[in-house]
């Protein structure tokens, strides 16, 4: 079965010259990937619902969307995540991020945004009891000590702009995000599988029906 990479669309992770540890959509964590498999739409999106209500069996799954006729789904999917101990977080940690699968004749999309750490108990490195990657991109500069610039405008004022020479990523945020990152492309991997293993499961159903 044919289940391969198709010209999957580009997500950067630099910014204003810095790389960052999770691939960017203007200003949060956005993943996504174009892949091939040799089915009609109808049968991916069979694989791909049978997939989350079998396969991802947990009480913070919702399902958005589930349209057929388009081949749309859209779901929030939680699951059970460890983060180091560096982060002085305890008890239970979960991410919480919203998956939209898209399906077309012979391939399928999947889109992984609005993601959201959960920690029952949180620490001084996370001070809410639940954060997104949008908010960890916020803390994510040191700035150090600011300078003022002149700048003279095609009109003869001049411009005052504030900027940060000293600025710098923050490793504890540095690190999370890494983590955080980690963490997603396991599920990637999982929904990946998740599709196969189902399609191949569809297969051979109909073709019981068919003996």
């Amino acid at each position: 079965m044919a289940c391969l990479p198709s010209f999957g669309q580009y997500i950067p992770n630099e910014k204003d010259g810095h790389t960052y540890p999770v691939p960017l959509k203007g200003t949060d964590a956005y993943y996504s990937e174009v892949m091939e498999i040799d089915r009609t739409k109808d049968q991916l999106y069979s694989a791909a619902l049978h997939w989350i209500f079998k396969d991802f069996v947990s009480p913070k799954t919702v399902i958005q969307i589930q349209d057929p006729t388009s081949g749309k789904i859209t779901a929030i999917l939680g699951t059970h995540a460890k983060l180091s101990s560096y982060f002085g977080l305890k008890g239970e940690n979960f991410i919480y991020f919203l998956l939209t699968l898209k399906m077309k004749d012979g391939k399928y999309k999947y889109e992984i945004e609005n993601i959201h750490f959960h920690s029952s108990e949180p620490s001084k490195y996370m001070p809410n009891p639940e954060v997104s990657t949008q908010d960890v991109l916020s803390w994510y500069w040191k700035l150090g000590k600011e300078k003022q610039e002149y700048k003279r405008n095609a009109d003869g004022t001049m411009t005052v702009e504030m900027t940060y020479p000293d600025k710098k990523p923050r490793k504890i945020y540095h690190t999370m995000l890494t983590e955080i990152d980690q963490e997603i492309n396991r599920l990637i991997q999982v929904i990946k599988k998740g599709m196969v293993e189902n399609v191949i499961a569809g297969d051979m159903e109909n073709d019981n029906w068919r003996r």
